[in-house]
């Protein structure tokens, strides 16, 4: 039984690059630059295409449909059919955005992402080297990133905004100085 679907998987994949070939060359004859590009962009989409249905589908591997010889430039090769779209399974519901704000990759779902954070300062702890652990209203903690010097007290409210790469700033509310700073809890 193996032995049989293992063969005819084989035989499927090779008539479906025999086909592509076959549309590749035709897609070489055409002079035009334009009209050879969208040949070759419409070869490489009902590939895609196919190759994301069979995938997706979980279904075994079909031939690739023969695309018929090009009489015009503008004629292209018949599309790979489109398996029926499965239902997502529903998700948990999803905490606020600021509920997650510096956890998300840190979580496996993804979920609608805030840009800024403003809160107040409850506490503020120092770690041994100097760096600045702060415990917000909102009962997140965030630590800062390096010993750069800043002033901050209880009581005063802060941004979090995002840096490049995932990381994240924090300032004073009307202040310029910024620091880096990770999301402890």
């Amino acid at each position: 039984m193996k032995n049989k679907l293992l063969t005819l998987l084989c035989l499927c994949s090779f008539s479906g690059l025999a086909a592509e070939a076959q549309t590749l060359q035709q897609c070489r004859t055409i002079e035009n630059d334009l009209h050879r590009l969208i040949c070759y962009d419409k070869v490489a989409n009902a590939t895609f295409n196919q190759e994301k249905t069979n995938v997706t589908a979980n279904a075994p591997i079909q031939a690739a449909p023969q695309a018929a010889p090009q009489a015009a430039p503008q004629a292209a090769p018949q599309a790979a059919p489109q398996a029926a779209p499965q239902a997502a399974p529903q998700a948990a519901p999803q905490a606020a955005p600021q509920a997650v704000f510096g956890l998300e990759h840190k979580q496996a779902s993804e979920s609608e992402e805030a840009e800024t954070l403003v809160a107040i300062v409850n506490t503020i702890k120092k770690a041994p080297r100097g760096e600045l652990i702060l415990t917000l209203d909102n009962n997140q903690v965030w630590r800062q990133l390096g010993t750069d010097g800043f002033r901050i007290k209880t009581g005063q409210t802060v941004v979090i905004s995002r840096g490049a790469f995932n990381s994240f700033l924090l300032k004073l509310q009307g202040g310029n100085k910024t620091v880096r700073v990770k999301r402890v809890s």
